[in-house]
């Protein structure tokens, strides 16, 4: 849709008094900036597995997983599946990285 939802989902998060703010991958592995959590959008939420997300998306699962920070995932509800698909350039983040995955439901 042409659209940046990181953007997005900042915007929605500061209008629900959610202090929110886009921090690229880079920044994080190269300073001691303090973060309470991570966001990314999904492009497939797999039915009680996961999701898959574009890359570097398990590097900074990873990475939060590592420092204690909590991973969130937001996706809409029409992207969920049964199956696990990730084609070039999509990476598969598991569960046990993902502190919760919000909806549509929740905005």
């Amino acid at each position: 849709r042409q659209m940046d939802y990181s953007a997005y989902v900042v915007q929605k998060c500061n209008e629900l008094s959610i202090e929110a703010s886009w921090v690229g991958i880079n920044a994080l592995f190269e300073s001691d900036i303090s973060i309470d959590s991570a966001v990314i959008g999904a492009d497939r939420i797999v039915e009680n597995q996961g999701v898959v997300n574009g890359t570097p998306s398990l590097s900074l699962a990873e990475f939060a997983n590592v420092k204690g920070i909590p991973f969130f995932v937001v996706g809409e509800s029409f992207k969920k599946c049964e199956e696990m698909i990730a084609e070039d350039g999509f990476e598969f983040i598991p569960n046990y990285l993902i502190q919760k995955i919000f909806t549509d439901d929740v905005f």
